[in-house]
């Protein structure tokens, strides 16, 4: 039975929750479950207005899978990769990427857990307003009453499916976006097709047209912006583990004296096929948005005809005309709307980054705005640490504190802070923000034991292997620090302010951490795979789980 309070008044019925968390994403699944581990007594009424939780995910094409492993992507609770060690931890698998559906079904069990609880009611098919949930059906409204915050996930991530492309599309025109091309028929039903795109939307619906037997020839791919592509097997070249190897190389680039900028440190990457792009000789890209393809999808997209002259500002019967020129239309040929909607070239990612002005704030009073990324590319373990952050301490200055995040007015859209640089501002804030985690042991430790943490020692063969990496010949700890001190000291041309993060880590007081009486009653006890021999660091790797449940 629920703990949510039910209540009435002279305004009418309401709800009343501890926390009432807005968005059934990502970010505010994790948000809530970290919340119902660490505090065992909140209560928490779940907003969405998708049928299900998931957030995109409920609307992406059939054939879409996650860009990077899956072994740290969802909830703290609840393990979505299958590779495992003997202990049953989830190891770093690289071409271990969870399917849409696979994350749908996981989500539904993490659904599950929340409601065995008693803590969590959830209205799905509601429109959130301030304070009002009203059904998409037109049934009755009902008041939710939040007495602590309100948590509002500032997510504008979208996929095609969620509305029309962002140009005119004349009657007669085949339109569709990508989450068609998951209908064989619809594909074997068009002779040619034209994909609007060039981020992982487009790589995706390219890449699985060719994989269809479609020939190079019979499609066209509309680029408007050449992008930087993260290259999977470039950055982990062993199909299992090599995370440390991984981030050494990384880091080693950015001490070098001759990378002088953002945009030099990712051609320093290009050679080592960490990240890649599509034209080979042509100018740099100069947009980065966080997608990530492997080596053979980028001998894929070389393949077939693109068209670079700027975005479509209109689609007639006959033609595709764009902003430096027009391209015909073949008959019975499908145009694939692969777009993010309307947005502004180079905006990095989708969680916030419009509304970051230097006074930004993600906890405030009564509210919590989930948005802005603390890890980079992680809106999961970002929501966690959030999460914990509200159920350890009292005053929301010392939980800000902790949280670093470009911002400001050289973050802002417009501002000409955007791919290489944008990314640097995000891997610079990231660092900062576990070195303010560092000043309270208790956070650093939920952090290293935050399976959504892509450092947590228990993907990388445990504390020893993690302290060996950090401390040892690769000195991983030394050059995280030597790289924040080159942004600091404005080393690289195109980092001129630290990303508005030129503040100190501030050690907390004890007086403001909260006191907790009851003891903890959530997650529930996992079932371990039992270990059939002693193994350092957790042991050979092998996948104990082979479907959902």
């Amino acid at each position: 039975m629920s703990r949510v309070n039910f209540s009435a008044d002279a305004r009418g019925d309401a709800l009343e929750a501890d926390y009432v968390v807005v968005g059934a994403g990502t970010s505010g699944l994790s948000f809530i479950d970290t919340l119902l581990a660490e505090d065992p007594d909140a209560t928490v009424i779940l907003v969405d207005r998708n049928a299900k939780a998931g957030g995109h995910w409920t609307t992406a094409y059939p054939y879409v899978q996650l860009h990077q492993p899956s072994y740290n992507y969802g909830v703290n609770s609840l393990a979505l990769g299958v590779t495992r060690n003997s202990k049953g931890h989830e190891l770093l698998a690289r071409d271990e990427l969870a399917s849409g559906k696979r994350i749908l079904r996981y989500y539904k069990r993490v659904l599950k857990q929340f409601k065995a609880t008693g803590r969590v009611t959830c209205l799905f098919s509601h429109e959130y307003d301030v304070g009002v949930a009203t059904p998409l059906d037109g049934g009755a409204a009902t008041r939710l009453v939040a007495s602590k915050k309100v948590v509002t996930c500032l997510s504008d991530v979208r996929v095609p499916s969620m509305g029309p492309p962002p140009f005119p599309v004349a009657d007669g025109v085949t339109l569709a976006p990508l989450n068609a091309l998951g209908d064989k028929g619809t594909i074997a039903s068009h002779d040619s097709f034209v994909v609007v795109g060039a981020g992982k939307s487009g790589v995706d619906a390219v890449c699985h047209l060719l994989d269809e037997g479609i020939a190079p020839d019979k499609v066209t791919w509309v680029v408007s912006n050449d992008v930087w592509y993260f290259i999977r097997d470039g950055m982990f070249p062993e199909e299992r583990g090599g995370y440390f190897a991984a981030a050494d190389r990384w880091f080693t680039c950015t001490l070098k004296k001759t990378i002088r900028s953002a945009a030099d440190l990712f051609l320093e990457w290009e050679k080592l096929n960490i990240v890649g792009r599509v034209p080979l000789g042509a100018e740099a890209p100069t947009i980065f948005k966080g997608a990530t393809i492997d080596s053979s999808q980028l001998v894929q997209l070389r393949s077939v005809q693109a068209v670079r002259l700027g975005r479509i500002t209109e689609v007639t019967r006959d033609e595709i005309i764009l902003e430096e020129g027009r391209v015909p239309l073949a008959s019975n040929e499908l145009v694939v709307d692969c777009t993010a909607g309307d947005r502004k070239p180079g905006e990095i990612f989708g969680y916030g980054c419009d509304s970051l002005t230097e006074d930004f704030l993600i906890f405030r009073e009564n509210e919590i705005a989930l948005g802005p990324l603390i890890q980079v590319f992680n809106p999961s373990v970002t929501a966690a640490i959030v999460a914990y952050l509200e159920a350890t301490f009292e005053d929301d200055a010392t939980k800000n504190s902790f949280c670093f995040f470009p911002s400001g007015d050289t973050w802002l859209p417009g501002s000409g802070c955007s791919g290489p640089t944008a990314f640097l501002g995000l891997l610079y804030a990231e660092l900062k923000t576990v070195a303010a985690l560092k000043t309270y042991g208790p956070a650093m430790n939920f952090l290293l034991k935050s399976r959504t943490a892509v450092i947590a020692p228990e993907h990388h063969g445990g504390m020893l292997a993690l302290a060996w990496a950090s401390f040892g010949p690769m000195r991983l700890d030394d050059k995280r620090k030597r790289f924040l001190k080159r942004v600091d000291d404005g080393d690289f041309e195109d980092t001129s302010d630290s990303f508005g993060l030129g503040r100190k880590p501030v050690a907390p007081q004890k007086a403001s951490i909260k006191k907790k009486t009851s003891p903890k009653n959530y997650p529930p006890k996992s079932r371990a795979p039992p270990s059939s021999s002693f193994a350092c660091c957790g042991g050979p790797s092998q996948v104990v789980e082979t479907r959902d449940a």
